[in-house]
């Protein structure tokens, strides 16, 4: 292959991945809205005022990800 090839390709992967990371955090941010809601123990813990939920750190470090990914890569010829 050639590098311009390559680098058509390896954009085409960042853009994809970075669509499927917003699909997750949404995914993610609708399930964590819901067991907040359930009020039964298994919300975030910054909704039970208990600090920081690993899952919102996770919708926290995808989004960026994903920001970074669009940014690199979105106006690239």
């Amino acid at each position: 292959m050639t590098p311009a090839t390559l680098e058509r390709r390896r954009k085409q992967a960042a853009l994809n991945c970075a669509r499927k990371l917003d699909t997750a955090v949404h995914a993610l941010q609708l399930y964590l809205r819901c067991c907040d809601a359930c009020n039964d123990g298994s919300g975030s813990l910054s909704a039970q005022g208990k600090g920081v939920d690993g899952r919102e750190v996770l919708i926290r470090d995808l989004s960026e990800y994903s920001g970074y990914l669009e940014s690199v890569y979105k106006d690239r010829a």
